[in-house]
């Protein structure tokens, strides 16, 4: 079993740099991804390689900078 099998995380700012590598990282221990980030054919691209792996992952457009 994988270290983050069953368990869900969000990741802002998910789909490029840091943020990507981050939900990669939890994708291949297996988590319940949910990439959040404004640049969607990156986040689509990222999640697709989550999902072909041992994780499961969704993206949502969304700018955790702004307030609203």
């Amino acid at each position: 079993m994988s270290e983050f099998q069953g368990k869900s995380v969000i990741v802002t700012g998910g789909a490029l740099g840091i943020g990507g590598g981050v939900s990669l990282a939890f994708g291949a221990g297996g988590a319940n991804v949910t990439v959040m980030d404004i640049d969607d054919a990156a986040g689509a691209e990222l999640v697709a390689t989550i999902n072909a792996g041992s994780g499961n992952g969704q993206y949502v457009h969304a700018d955790a900078g702004t307030a609203t």
